[in-house]
């Protein structure tokens, strides 16, 4: 899609630019919807994801800044642009700072084995989106957003200050 919106773009027929980010960090993400509660809660937490594999988040708020400064900024037009995103942090790192600024007890994660999520996911569409996904949890899935922060003159939300805002959703 995006290959057919440049080519229109160079064709002179469309003003086109893409923002692509990471996983969120807020609103809708691995954090809210399967770690805050039980973390806050002090209990254990069963994620499914690897732990210990270096993955990137971005903040919801750098999304909407990069859509906007990329949507009316001449120079942006025509090209893909990685959303402002702090260094990787594995799942237990980045539960690790979320329990600490909520001053709740160290986080109990265990992994959910593929199986289990495999089998799930002949019930959930939910988790038979994350069985497609499975790779971006398995080896290092990282995102160098230099380029956008250098052009555009954006950064990245400060992570703590993103984890800070949090809310666990039901």
């Amino acid at each position: 899609m995006w290959l057919d919106a440049q080519a229109a773009h160079q064709a002179g027929r469309i003003r086109a630019t893409e923002v692509r980010s990471s996983d969120y960090i807020e609103a809708n993400s691995l954090l809210t919807i399967v770690l805050a509660k039980p973390l806050l809660a002090g209990k254990r937490a069963y994620v499914p994801s690897a732990l210990d594999v270096p993955h990137s988040w971005t903040s919801i708020n750098d999304v909407a800044t990069t859509l906007i400064t990329a949507a009316t900024t001449e120079q942006a037009w025509g090209r893909a642009w990685l959303v402002p995103t702090n260094p990787p942090l594995t799942v237990r790192e980045i539960s690790s700072r979320f329990t600490a600024l909520a001053g709740a007890p160290a986080p109990k994660l265990t992994s959910l084995p593929y199986a289990v999520l495999w089998t799930a996911g002949l019930f959930s569409p939910t988790l038979r989106e994350l069985r497609i996904t499975n790779y971006q949890w398995t080896r290092p899935f990282v995102v160098d957003s230099t380029v956008t922060e250098q052009t555009l003159g954006l950064t990245p939300t400060p992570i703590d200050q993103a984890l800070a805002s949090i809310k666990p959703t039901a």
